[in-house]
């Protein structure tokens, strides 16, 4: 049953007699609900796991049969009663308070953002049970009079379910080219049971190669084989979205401009992951070791500084200063460019190494850039990067990289690295294509007058 959680509304009440109308107006409509009864009852306890994240909707009653007397009371323990369902790591949702005293939206309003275990709804409607009862049709006309006022919202959550469909038809297409000329249902659930494996084995063996042992890598490689299948039915779902998205978009484009900071943590996003570095593996990105750990056939660090320095040797006085102004805030790096391929098909016998550094956006400047006046096209870089895991401050990097720094570890050696972060596959990909054209030195023959 692991692989079927999830939920996107959740409903607190201790009432099942109002709360089922509700739910089962919700469920003909297509959108479950995780029904939670709260009250002073034996066995109507909060559950003792909260929900996986993505709660896009909590409908909470404020009285939950306590009798608690005082606003504050009633709402600091409908906080208690959210924390044990919603996690801290949930993302946006909406909130509707059944209640008629707009001063327990205020009071809930400031007490939720001051509870730092519990996310901040991006929508509190409080709605009178009295008024509204189970009339599912007003109280959607009121959510959606507020969600109105946040269409960023909105258009994720169009996302979202887009998401969820395009993976959905991706498995079914899968399971239906799963042929069978069955007579009975036995029948066909044996041929599916065979046919599927056949399938799953033959798209991993075409991502990562017939070398294909382990189940791990093996798994690994499907996925990433759906993930151009899933884009394109996402690319089809997401094509024509509805009116009231469009008229959200509209909002979007007049919005200002984002922030250094934002943009750096959305590129981290895309191309660097600080999760699975446990083993060896393509675009793991290392902290150079020291010297003393006794490898030295790799680079020191003012080895790799004098690489990148901007500045001419000639220029002696300035050379000097750029030199130990990166020296004070760059981190040598060590980047593994073999193919994720081999690695999964357990075929690395040492890890390929280009080494390189990792400086602070505002001292980007002192160093060559690629394709500077030819000056750097031995230099790839990955800019705008916010990183903080493992450093000692965090802030906006850029990632340099020289073709001429090639290294390599024995896997053994490599494995007792710790890598400090992991290239996506798009990031290395780019990075490995760049250092094949380099090191093949991929141009025409063709003179040209002096510039």
């Amino acid at each position: 049953m692991e692989r079927l959680t999830g939920c996107r509304v959740v409903l607190v009440d201790d009432k099942p007699e109002e709360a089922q109308p509700i739910i089962r107006s919700l469920g003909l409509k297509g959108v479950p609900v995780a029904y939670f009864k709260i009250s002073s009852e034996k066995g109507d306890e909060p559950p003792k796991r909260p929900c996986p994240p993505g709660v896009r909707l909590a409908i909470l009653d404020i009285e939950l049969g306590l009798n608690l007397t005082g606003d504050k009371q009633r709402v600091g323990y409908l906080l208690q009663v959210l924390k044990q369902i919603i996690r801290q790591d949930n993302g946006p949702y909406m909130v509707v308070l059944w209640t008629k005293f707009t001063e327990d939206k205020k009071i809930f309003e400031a007490d939720i953002f001051r509870e730092p275990t519990l996310p901040n709804p991006v929508v509190t409607v409080i709605l009178d049970k009295s008024k509204y009862g189970n009339d599912l049709a007003a109280i959607s006309a009121r959510l959606e009079e507020e969600l109105s006022k946040v269409p960023s919202f909105r258009i994720l959550q169009f996302w979202e379910e887009s998401t969820f469909n395009a993976a959905s038809e991706v498995t079914n297409r899968l399971t239906e080219i799963v042929d069978s000329k069955a007579r009975d249902l036995s029948e066909w659930v044996k041929d599916w049971r065979a046919g599927l494996p056949q399938i799953i084995k033959e798209m991993a063996l075409e991502e990562y190669g017939e070398g294909l042992t382990e189940p791990g890598p093996t798994l690994t490689a499907f996925y990433a084989s759906l993930n151009p299948v899933h884009g394109d039915r996402l690319e089809a779902l997401t094509s024509n979205p509805a009116k009231d998205l469009n008229d959200g978009a509209a909002e979007v484009l007049a919005a200002g401009e984002s922030t250094d900071e934002k943009r750096a943590k959305i590129n981290l996003m895309l191309h660097v992951s600080t999760e699975q570095l446990e083993r060896p593996w393509a675009g793991n990105s290392y902290l150079l070791p020291d010297e003393k750990d006794g490898r030295p056939h790799l680079p020191n660090k003012n080895e790799l500084i004098e690489e990148f320095v901007q500045a001419k040797k000639s220029e002696k006085e300035k050379w000097n200063q750029d030199k130990e102004s990166v020296s004070k805030v760059c981190v040598p790096l060590l980047v593994d460019i073999n193919p994720t391929c081999d690695y999964a098909q357990g075929k690395v016998r040492v890890l390929r190494l280009l080494a390189g550094v990792l400086v602070p956006k505002e001292n980007r400047k002192l160093l060559k850039q690629p394709n500077e006046k030819k000056i750097g096209e031995f230099l790839w870089k990955l800019e705008n990067l916010y990183l903080s895991k493992g450093l000692a401050t965090a802030g906006i990097y850029d990632i340099y990289l020289s073709a001429r720094l090639l290294y390599s570890l024995s896997l053994e050696e490599g494995r007792k690295l710790k890598p400090l972060v992991r290239l996506r596959t798009q990031a290395t990909v780019a990075l490995q294509a760049w250092f094949s054209a380099h090191a093949a030195r991929v141009g025409l023959f063709l003179l040209r007058p002096p510039a």
